[in-house]
């Protein structure tokens, strides 16, 4: 629902590789207009179901190595590496009147727009992440809303 403030904990396990979070807001019967915000090990990034709109990274982080396979060619695929970032993180997804943002360790990481979005899910990819601690509240008066 719009107007909240979610918030918990995350960790990565050290054997996991190509694990991420993704915090999902959808639009019933429209899954075109889905938008994410997502983390992959330092990288955060929103987007929707098919694009990356904008990327920042975690304290010590920059862009994920990409798998060079057997033969030495870059797969374009995501890469499944080990997960380097093995710090436990607090996070606030907070969600407004017509946008959401995604703290991490106090610093707004990523954001996205929304539509008419009215379904928050997390979604925790590949396994190997912990999330913990996590409650409910009110968004900020400064969220746009009443």
């Amino acid at each position: 629902s719009r107007c909240v403030r979610i918030t918990g904990t995350y960790v990565a396990e050290a054997s996991s590789a190509g694990t991420f979070l993704s915090f999902r807001f959808d639009r019933p019967g429209e899954p075109a207009a889905n938008v994410r915000l997502n983390i992959v090990d330092k990288q955060v990034f929103s987007g929707n179901d098919t694009s990356i709109f904008d990327t920042t990274y975690l304290e010590g982080g920059g862009p994920l190595p990409v798998d060079q396979g057997d033969n030495g060619d870059a797969d374009a695929s995501v890469a499944v590496l080990p997960v380097a970032d093995l710090s436990e993180h607090q996070f606030a997804v907070v969600v407004g009147d017509r946008s959401a943002a995604l703290i991490i360790d106090d610093v707004v990481h990523a954001a996205v727009r929304l539509d008419n979005q009215t379904r928050l899910s997390l979604e925790v990819r590949q396994g190997g992440v912990a999330v913990t601690d996590l409650t409910k509240g009110d968004a900020p008066a400064s969220s746009g809303c009443a």
